[in-house]
Order: C-alpha cells, then sequence, then structure tokens
C-alpha cells in the first residue's frame, strides 16, 4: 500500500517517518487505498499515548499522500523475538503490560487496530513499546469497516481471534486476543496455532485449544500461564 521512509523535519529540526502511498500505473492511487490511506491518518491523529505511534501531519504534496509520524528508533518486536527467542517471563509481562495499555488507549474511543502481531509493534532503545501500522484499523462504530471487501478476512492467521475466523466483525476483545497470542510466542518462542498453511492456522484458532505454556516453559509461574 505504501513506502516509510526516514526524513526530516526542516520546521522542527527533528528526525521523523514519513509513510507514502503507492500509486497506480496512471500515477493515481486506487481510491479504495486513498480512502483507506486517509482512514489511517485520521484514526492515528485521534490516539495520543506513550505507547502508540504518533502522528504529527498529514497532507498531499504533489497528488502524492503522505502521512508523518514519529521516528522510533529501535526494532520490531518480531525482529526483537527473531534474534533473542522466547524471553524471560518478567521482561514477556512488561511487553503485554504496555501493550494492552496502549490498546486501551485506542479502544476507548472506538479504535480497533485488527491487526496487532510482533511486527506491527516497536520498541525504543530503552525498550518501550509503540504499536504502530492503524492500517486496517476500523472505528468500532463506524460504516469504515466497509472498506474490507465483505466477507474478507482481514489480519494475520497466527493471531485472529476466533470470531474473526468465523467472519464476524471486529471487537475490542479480538485485540486482547492477539495481544494474548502475541504474548504467548514471547514465552514460549511459537504462538499458539502453527501450520503448513494460512487456513489451517485459522481453523485451529476456532476448533483447538493450545499447548499450556508451562508445558514448553516450566519456569512460568502458575498463575501468569493461567
Amino acid at each position: 500500500m505504501g513506502e516509510v521512509r526516514r526524513s526530516t523535519d526542516l520546521v522542527l529540526g527533528r528526525p521523523v517517518v514519513v509513510k507514502l502511498l503507492h500509486t497506480d500505473g496512471s500515477g493515481q492511487p486506487a481510491a479504495t487505498d486513498t480512502e483507506r490511506f486517509r482512514l489511517e491518518a485520521r484514526t492515528a491523529a485521534l490516539l495520543n499515548h506513550p505507547y502508540l505511534v504518533g502522528v504529527n501531519d498529514f497532507g498531499s504534496h504533489e497528488d502524492q499522500l503522505y502521512l508523518v509520524m514519529e521516528l522510533v528508533d529501535g526494532c520490531t518486536l518480531a525482529q526483537d523475538r527473531s534474534l533473542r527467542g522466547s524471553l524471560p517471563w518478567q521482561e514477556a509481562a512488561r511487553i503485554a503490560a504496555q501493550m494492552a495499555a496502549g490498546l486501551a488507549a485506542a479502544h476507548r474511543p472506538g479504535v480497533i487496530h485488527r491487526d496487532i502481531k510482533p511486527a506491527n509493534v516497536m520498541l525504543t532503545a530503552d525498550r518501550t513499546v509503540k504499536i504502530t501500522d492503524f492500517g486496517i484499523a476500523r472505528f468500532a462504530d463506524e460504516a469504515s469497516g466497509q472498506l474490507t471487501t465483505t466477507g474478507k478476512i482481514v489480519g494475520s492467521a497466527a493471531y485472529l481471534a476466533p470470531e474473526r475466523a468465523l467472519g464476524r466483525p471486529a471487537e475490542p476483545a479480538s485485540d486482547v486476543y492477539a495481544l494474548g497470542c502475541v504474548l504467548h510466542e514471547l514465552l514460549t518462542g511459537r504462538p499458539p496455532f502453527t501450520g503448513d498453511t494460512s487456513l489451517v492456522v485459522v481453523q485451529q484458532q476456532v476448533d483447538a485449544a493450545p499447548a499450556q505454556p508451562r508445558r514448553l516453559r516450566p519456569d512460568i509461574p502458575g498463575p501468569f500461564a493461567d
């Protein structure tokens, strides 16, 4: 849908991130992509929280739509996990608690992320969480969700809540379920369900019970594992 560039705010003299919307062969973005990009800007501008990536500006220059965001000096949670594997349970709990606080802030005005996964969570140099990429977020009480084709599941199979897998609308609880899947991965090195195809994983989200974390990590305290 777009590309992201490290840039400089010449007025304030600080580094920022600029997200540019891709265009089609005619030089114009698809109408649906344009509306989704505007929605992302509007959604992110509503949210002001230490654990969410901030938005500074949105506009158009020579028919090129852009979104200016806070620069997070760090890496994604997915990159961090690929380097370190599973995390100590205390650290995993701290990261999950920050993610929960950020999601709660988004849910208060009715914003549902719909694609919580390690690749959409940044960690700063001091390992503070910053949730990013509200590109497929929707307002819980608005028709903006119609930007997604009816019946099409949007999200990542390994973190997809059962109601989403069944084609029902996303709710705040859908983000919380995805957060639980991320926490499971941080603790055990793998999400609750895996498989050779996305369809296999989605079916497990609906029908299967995940392995208990303590079977994979006996050092996790019982109440936390529960």
